[in-house]
């Protein structure tokens, strides 16, 4: 059984914001383009959608809306 691991608030704030950061670019992306970060995780295109992903969690003038939440 994998131990549980306890997040403080800003960390666990940072970890929502990487998750919805992901869902709202992932899914602004065309399908055929979505498919290839689903194939090839380690891809060229993964990796860029990685890169958006981090800039637009770590910048807190960014509010990020994904079904009706934003963070």
């Amino acid at each position: 059984m994998a131990k549980k691991v306890k997040l403080d608030g800003e960390t666990l704030k940072l970890a929502r914001r990487y998750e919805m950061a992901w869902h709202n670019l992932f899914y602004k992306k065309a399908r055929g383009m979505q498919q290839m970060i689903i194939d090839e995780p380690h891809g060229r295109h993964a990796n860029e959608l990685a890169k958006e992903v981090r800039r637009m969690a770590e910048n807190e003038d960014i509010e990020i809306e994904v079904s009706g939440k934003i963070y």
